[in-house]
């Protein structure tokens, strides 16, 4: 069991320009900054193929809450405000792992995670996934 922390702070920023329909855009916030709290579960398991080389697999499984600390994004676009603000609250899921052989020279891996608001689960949630294969040379 491995407990994780992390703290991300973004920042958007343009210049006020026209669009080509002539609509004043103006940025009022961009900036964000995110806390994460959580814990991960791992599990490696290593051994010897039948060639003699090096096998591993390795899977996990994490559970996290999220803060935003700030206030989203607002934009202004001819005198009309749009809004983007993340939940303040959520808490996330996932799993995942990595499959290696060849001493490591080859390797799949995965993951899956939701992310869901606190409030209103059904209106607010994301779910993302990797899939991929890893070769070295």
């Amino acid at each position: 069991m491995t407990p994780q922390t992390q703290l991300t702070y973004s920042r958007v920023d343009f210049d006020d320009f026209r669009d080509p329909f002539g609509s004043e855009v103006s940025l009022q916030e961009g900036d964000s900054l995110r806390g994460r709290l959580g814990v991960s579960l791992d599990k490696d398991i290593v051994w010897r193929a039948e060639d003699g080389t090096t096998r591993r697999s390795h899977v996990y499984g994490n559970v996290d809450v999220y803060n935003e600390f700030m206030n989203g994004t607002k934009t202004h676009v001819s005198g009309v405000d749009f809004s983007s603000r993340d939940k303040r609250q959520s808490v996330g899921v996932g799993v995942g792992g990595t499959h290696e052989w060849q001493n490591g020279r080859y390797a799949v891996y995965g993951n899956v995670n939701l992310i869901s608001a606190t409030h209103n689960v059904s209106d607010n949630y994301s779910i993302g996934g990797t899939i991929g294969v890893r070769v070295g040379w």
